[in-house]
């Protein structure tokens, strides 16, 4: 399963125009990172499929070095490959792009956990824990961002094993939700336990795009 996520009807993917408004990518790029995925859509095969994918990104990759969501779909695909020592060499790349970006520390932190070292992990979480402190006490609550990153914090809460606060966070999201389909997605995500969490199944697939 890529990762895909469907929230009130919107279906979010990894091609894209240019997901950093501070920073103009290469059109060449672009285009490359939008063949790896619209590749997919019609390979036979879906292993070769997303190593045929990989190519086009470290090509994209080549030509832009700074583009985060080439970064991250390659990311992405190497985790569903199974090759989580090459995932987590694009992840560290990935973090020095974008180093405030707690996701992309959680995400690498739960592929270091899905290759078995989770001693590695910790660090990662920790680190994820604290930008969303700092982050979420100076956001206001109308913050477009402000719901999804205090759910990666419960998320992070959780796998710190800091369970009680953690599931307590997606209640209060749960309780003061109008939105029925958002208030069905926490629902969903509050039965997620901890080894769900590490094995990547509360990812949303957008940390490339969240800037804050």
């Amino acid at each position: 399963m890529y990762r895909v996520l469907v929230i009130a009807g919107l279906l979010f993917l990894f091609s894209c125009k240019d997901t950093n408004s501070k920073k103009v990518t290469d059109p060449e790029a672009i285009r490359l990172n939008n063949k790896a995925i619209s590749s997919l859509n019609t390979a036979t095969d879906i292993n070769k499929g997303l190593e045929k994918a990989i190519g086009n990104l470290d090509e994209a990759i080549k030509i832009d070095g700074g583009y985060l969501q080439a970064y991250y779909n390659k990311f992405t695909f190497q985790n569903q490959l199974k090759q989580y020592a090459n995932a987590i060499e694009t992840g560290k790349h990935m973090i020095k792009l974008s180093p405030r970006n707690a996701e992309l520390k959680m995400e690498v932190g739960e592929t270091y956990a899905k290759s078995g070292d989770t001693t590695a992990a910790i660090p990662y979480f920790e680190s994820a824990l604290n930008i969303y402190n700092k982050v979420l006490d100076t956001m206001s609550v109308n913050n477009d961002l402000y719901k999804a990153l205090k759910m990666e914090k419960a998320f992070d809460l959780i796998i710190l094993h800091q369970e009680q606060q953690g599931y307590s966070m997606l209640n209060e999201l749960i309780a003061n939700e109008r939105n029925r389909n958002y208030k069905a997605m926490y629902q969903r995500m509050l039965i997620l336990k901890r080894e769900d969490i590490l094995n990547g199944q509360a990812v949303i697939g957008t940390a490339a795009t969240e800037v804050y």
